[in-house]
């Protein structure tokens, strides 16, 4: 899996996400571990962090309007990677680094 996360192909595509992210003060590292692509989006700004974590409903919200997205995600790693079952995981973190709200997503 992390392969396919250093490959041209994900790279150009994270270039592309990075570059939609601008100026929105949230961050965008993508990782991989075991049968799992990892999207952390971090909220940069301290102040809108601490709301979105002391009221999650609107990052909840957000992933389940993007649910099909990453589920589609998780179907096509099945045809790009030899990794049984895997999964996408979305992950929004405060500024410090600490979770906010996350979700795994099965193809």
């Amino acid at each position: 899996m992390e392969d396919f996360v250093n490959s041209d192909i994900m790279q150009q595509q994270l270039e592309t996400q990075l570059a939609s992210l601008e100026g929105s003060g949230i961050a965008l590292n993508l990782t991989a571990e075991d049968n799992k692509l990892i999207y952390n989006f971090t909220i940069e700004d301290a102040d809108l962090s601490a709301a979105l974590a002391a009221d999650p409903s609107t990052l909840e919200s957000s992933l389940q309007s993007q649910a099909s997205t990453f589920e589609s995600v998780a179907s096509s790693l099945k045809a790009a990677v030899e990794v049984e079952n895997p999964v996408v995981v979305v992950r929004y973190l405060d500024n410090t680094g600490a979770e906010i709200v996350a979700q795994e997503f099965a193809g």
